[in-house]
């Protein structure tokens, strides 16, 4: 992953007058988002596009009008008032005409787009293009001149992973640690699966619990032929392992909100009580408390993605799980029979 990282930063710099697009697709869980962010990192440092670098998700139910507001967000440009799609174009490409140098990250698609409705027009100069998405269908729509496939992590490279994120130094048995092979197998090579399945099972040494970890992985994977089908038993397994119904509830909270919005700490809490998916507590910072701890507790095993924005605030995220909207579903509507049969029993 790292050579490929390297690649694709440096073909942007070298071949910057003749690279306009460049692809990056493979199938749910390989790390496309994971490769596109550290190139997105790497090349806000370089001198040549003068921190001219955006990132933009697309959600699965995009509409041109949507993107075009995400887009000018990030260029710190207002269209609210205007509706006609042309206009709003215009706006954007002359913002864009006056960065000069610039590098657009499309995260995510699902659908081609004619980049001239956000703005770019294919002859303008200075502007890279760089999209992820699970077809190289879209990458050609696109006008990608060079698409780089991301392959699952060969077997010794995946329990490489599995292991650093099982915890640094932790030595299991020699059976459990058999048995951990085989469940990092059943990754598939997938890295979300594997960071997140380590992460359920970190801490984790008796064989029994490992045991019934590989049983629950096999059981939930019947008739799944699709690799990326492998993702939906993981996360259903770290989804269970939570135990605590709270724990679960605030999960699925945050799975409501649309891809890649990242939602500060605080609002998220306030949103947990008002919503009542925690513990009634005495005072109002004993309640924030509460949803400190549930917030570290889903963050710790890999369920939710902590990072800072630009205010320097702590903001959290969904996983790539949004790559399965269906996989969210299967959770829901678990948890909903799972309550119903409590409620009864």
């Amino acid at each position: 992953m790292a050579e490929t990282l390297t690649n694709i930063a440096d073909e942007v710099v070298r071949n910057y007058n003749s690279l306009k697009g460049i692809g990056i697709y493979g199938m749910a869980g390989v790390g496309k988002t994971t490769i596109a962010m550290h190139v997105h990192n790497d090349l806000l440092t370089e001198s040549l596009f003068l921190g001219n670098v955006y990132w933009i998700t697309v959600s699965q139910e995009f509409s041109i009008h949507k993107l075009q507001n995400d887009i000018a967000k990030t260029l710190d440009l207002d269209i609210s008032n205007e509706d006609d799609e042309k206009k709003r174009a215009a706006k954007l490409s002359l913002a864009f005409r006056r960065k000069k140098k610039f590098v657009l990250i499309h995260n995510n698609l699902w659908n081609g787009i004619a980049v001239e409705k956000i703005g770019i027009s294919p002859e303008m100069d200075g502007f890279k293009l760089i999209i992820t998405s699970r077809s190289l269908e879209v990458c050609r729509s696109m006008k990608c001149q060079d698409n780089i496939k991301i392959e699952p992590l060969p077997e010794e490279d995946a329990w490489k992973l599995f292991i650093e994120k099982l915890g640094y130094g932790i030595k299991l048995p020699s059976e459990t640690e058999k048995i951990a092979k085989k469940v990092a197998k059943r990754c598939s090579g997938l890295p979300l699966g594997i960071i997140t399945m380590a992460g359920s099972m970190s801490g984790v040494t008796d064989v029994h619990e490992w045991r019934d970890a590989m049983e629950e992985l096999k059981e939930s994977s019947m008739g799944r032929d699709n690799m990326e089908n492998e993702v939906l038993p993981i996360l259903q397994y770290s989804f269970n392992r939570l135990r605590d119904p709270k724990l679960q509830r605030c999960f699925l909270y945050c799975s409501l909100y649309p891809e890649g919005q990242k939602i500060p700490r605080h609002r998220l809490i306030a949103k947990f009580i008002s919503e009542e998916l925690m513990d009634k507590r005495k005072s109002r910072q004993a309640e924030f408390d509460q949803g400190h701890a549930m917030l570290n507790k889903l963050e710790n095993v890999c369920l939710l993605e902590g990072a800072e924005n630009y205010q320097k605030e702590k903001v959290f995220f969904l996983k790539q799980w949004e790559m399965n909207k269906t996989a969210i579903e299967a959770l829901f509507i678990g948890h909903i029979q799972n309550t119903k049969k409590e409620v009864l029993s």
